[in-house]
Parts: structure tokens; C-alpha cells; sequence
């Protein structure tokens, strides 16, 4: 097999040994600090793909304060969709949720 592991080998024969490696191997995931964290990258990937399947993640403005309102106007839409989707849609029903 072109890709796959030789024959008689395993997949911690192929681990690296610089410190990033070993640092990931010892993470402690059942912690607290790390759930915390886990959350907060969980979040923000959910609103990155948010922002791309709205067509939304590149804006072509050069104006700090027009991309500032821009963003603005982003976070204000996606937590509409949020809450809309929380209330079951009964709330707002000018948006389609």
C-alpha cells in the first residue's frame, strides 16, 4: 500500500519527537482549562462557518470603520439566527430562520 503503514509497524512509530508532539500527547482532555478552551474553538468555528456559508467571510472593503460595521452587522445576523432558532421561530417571523 502506497500510503499506509509498512507492514509490522504501528502508527507510534511515525509520531514525532519534537516538543509540540509530546506537549499534545500529555494534554490532560478530560481538564477543565481544556474543555474550556475546546468550547470557546468549537464556537468560533461554528461562526466561521456561519460567516462562509453566508458569503460573508472575505469582505472587500477598505475603510477600517466600514469593515468594523460590516462585522458588526455579521455578529448581529448569525445571534438573530441563533435566537430565532432557539424560540422555534415564533418571535420573529419577518426572518427567515
Amino acid at each position: 500500500m502506497a500510503f499506509g503503514l509498512p507492514a509490522g509497524s504501528s502508527a507510534w512509530a511515525t509520531l514525532g519527537h519534537g516538543p509540540s508532539s509530546q506537549s499534545s500527547c500529555k494534554l490532560d482532555r478530560e481538564g477543565e482549562v481544556y474543555k474550556s478552551i475546546y468550547k470557546q474553538r468549537s464556537a468560533t468555528e461554528r461562526i466561521n462557518s456561519q460567516t462562509v456559508a453566508l458569503g460573508i467571510e472575505r469582505p472587500h472593503l477598505r475603510n477600517q470603520h466600514a469593515i468594523a460595521n460590516r462585522n458588526t452587522l455579521i455578529y448581529l445576523l448569525i445571534n438573530l439566527r441563533f435566537f430565532c432558532g432557539v424560540s422555534g421561530g415564533d418571535n420573529l417571523k419577518c426572518l427567515e430562520c
